[in-house]
């Protein structure tokens, strides 16, 4: 069994679903994703080099999903109120 002190260490570190920083990464990501679904296949159909501003979004979308991978293990679940 765990102790009420590490029961609220391991809530600590979970973000609530509901936050403005969460919305905000979701938001986010749906623009990176409306992006990818965009350049992507225009790149990999006509053979473009990644040259300049399609590079910068390359590395800013691998970056994003990279990171969003993480930081959904910290992302928490809402059961009868509360976040778990």
């Amino acid at each position: 069994q765990m102790d009420e002190e590490t029961v609220w260490t391991q809530a600590s570190r979970l973000r609530d679903p509901n936050s403005y920083f969460n919305m905000s990464l979701e938001l986010f990501g749906l623009v990176m994703l409306a992006y990818d679904l965009t350049v992507v296949p225009y790149v990999l159909a006509w053979d473009m080099t990644l040259d300049g501003i399609l590079q910068v979004m390359s590395w800013i979308s691998l970056s994003f999903w990279t990171v969003d991978i993480f930081m959904s293990f910290c992302r928490g679940y809402i059961v009868d109120g509360e976040v778990v």
